[in-house]
């Protein structure tokens, strides 16, 4: 996969290599771990969803990730047993701001790497609307983005220290 944790990335990791390779030069064993991945981070979040007329939303939710999101997901996808994929969903489900109970669960092969990390799951909401409110709300079924929270004041006379936003990143949502 090529991806190394962002904590990681910009210090020294030893290197695990064939010992012709790693007896040319020991320097070459403790070699500084790439700030940037391999490849372009993205995700990809796609939202099909019905209204009923009692109020009850359903949707289907699908994941497409690369990067460190998908990283994330693959170890923790990998460490659950497929019973508990289930409970995995509902957290992301609620970590993005969707309320309600997850249905069902399928996911990608989380070491089949060559390929984007998918997840795709439904989900109900019962009373996600009251039509008898006047005027009608509805709100829009969009993924939060989670933003760091900013760095503690500096000190009088210190320089501010950088807000470390992550690893850059393409979102679409449809």
């Amino acid at each position: 996969m090529g991806a190394i944790q962002a904590v990681l990335r910009g210090h020294r990791g030893f290197l695990l290599a064939p010992v012709s390779e790693t007896l040319r030069e020991p320097e070459g064993l403790w070699p500084t771990i790439p700030l940037e991945l391999p490849y372009a981070s993205t995700q990809h979040v796609k939202i099909e969803a019905l209204l009923a007329g009692d109020g009850k939303l359903s949707a289907n939710v699908h994941y497409s990730l690369r990067g460190d999101n998908e990283l994330l997901l693959r170890v923790a996808f990998h460490q659950a047993p497929k019973e508990k994929w289930k409970d995995l969903a509902q957290l992301l489900s609620l970590s993005d701001g969707f309320r309600g109970k997850v249905t069902s669960v399928t996911a990608s092969d989380p070491s089949a790497t060559r390929e984007p990390f998918t997840l795709d799951y439904e989900i109900t909401v019962p009373k996600f609307v009251d039509w008898s409110k006047n005027p009608v709300h509805i709100p829009a079924l969009l993924p939060q983005i989670g933003l760091p929270d900013p760095p503690a004041k500096p000190s009088p006379g210190a320089d501010a220290s950088p807000i470390e936003l992550g690893t850059p990143s393409k979102s679409k949502r449809t």
